[in-house]
C-alpha cells in the first residue's frame, strides 16, 4: 500500500500546545484545534486513498487502464475533502494572526500634543550616536517609558537615525515587552501554520505522484479518444 506522507500528521500541530505547568497537559487553543483537527482528517482521507487505490490495482478482472482511471478518481475525490479542511485551518490561522498584529501593534498618537511630544521625542533621538539611541529605546522599553519608545516605534527609522533592521528588533522587544503571553502564541501558531501548509503541499505531491503519472494520462487519453469514436459512430450511424 502506496504510504502516507509523514508531514501529513496531527502530531505536528499537538507539538504546538501550550502545557498547563501543573499538569504536563497541553491547554486548548480554538486555531491549534482546528489544525490538529483538519491533519487528522486529512491523514484519514489520505489512508483512505492509499488503501482504496491500492484495492483497486490489486482487481486484475479489470483491465489496467480502467484501473488507473478509477484510482484516480478516487484519489481526486478524497483528496479534495483532505485538501479543504486543510485550506479551512490556514485560512483560521492566518485570520488569527492578522488579529493578534493589530493588536499588539504600536498604537498611534491619540491627539495632535502627543504627535507633536512624539515628534521632538524623535528628534532628540536622532541627534543620539548608535550607543546613545539604543541604550535610551532599550531603557524605555523595559522601564515602560511608552512616550519614547512609541515616539521611536510610530516614526520612520529616517527621523531617529536607526536602521530598518534595528526598529525590527525593537517593535519585537517591545510587543513582548507588553503582550508577552499573545506573541508567545503568535509565535506557535506561524509554526503550526507553517507545519499544516507543509501537510497540504506533501498531500497535493502525494496525489501528482499518485495519480498525474504517465500511465493514468496514457490510459484517460485512449479512453476520452474512445468516447469521441463512439459519438461519432453514433451520429454517423443516425
Amino acid at each position: 500500500m502506496t504510504k502516507v506522507p509523514i508531514s501529513l500528521h496531527e502530531a505536528a500541530i499537538e507539538r504546538y500546545y501550550r502545557q498547563d505547568p501543573k499538569s504536563r497537559q497541553p491547554i486548548g487553543d480554538p486555531v491549534l484545534n482546528e489544525a490538529r483537527s483538519a491533519m487528522s482528517a486529512a491523514r484519514g482521507f489520505a489512508e483512505q486513498i492509499a488503501s482504496s487505490t491500492s484495492a483497486i490495482m490489486r482487481d486484475e478482472s479489470k483491465p489496467l487502464p480502467a484501473r488507473l482511471i478509477a484510482s484516480k478518481g478516487v484519489a481526486t475525490r478524497l483528496g479534495e475533502l483532505a485538501a479543504k479542511r486543510l485550506d479551512a485551518a490556514v485560512a483560521s490561522a492566518k485570520t488569527e494572526l492578522e488579529k493578534i498584529a493589530r493588536e499588539t501593534a504600536p498604537p498611534a498618537p491619540r491627539n495632535p500634543h502627543e504627535a507633536q511630544l512624539q515628534s521632538e521625542v524623535r528628534g532628540v533621538l536622532r541627534g543620539m550616536n548608535d550607543q546613545k539611541r539604543a541604550e535610551a529605546i532599550n531603557a524605555a522599553i523595559t522601564g515602560a517609558d511608552d512616550l519614547t519608545a512609541l515616539a521611536f516605534l510610530n516614526g520612520p527609522p529616517l527621523l531617529t537615525g536607526a536602521s530598518d533592521s534595528e526598529r525590527g528588533l525593537r517593535l519585537e522587544q517591545w510587543r513582548r515587552a507588553r503582550y508577552g503571553d499573545t506573541v508567545e502564541r503568535e509565535a506557535r501558531l506561524r509554526l503550526a501554520l507553517e507545519a499544516t501548509e507543509r501537510g497540504g503541499q506533501s498531500l497535493v505531491a502525494w496525489l501528482q505522484n499518485l495519480s498525474e503519472n504517465p500511465e493514468t494520462k496514457l490510459a484517460e487519453g485512449r479512453a476520452e479518444a474512445a468516447r469521441v469514436a463512439e459519438r461519432v459512430g453514433e451520429k454517423a450511424e443516425a
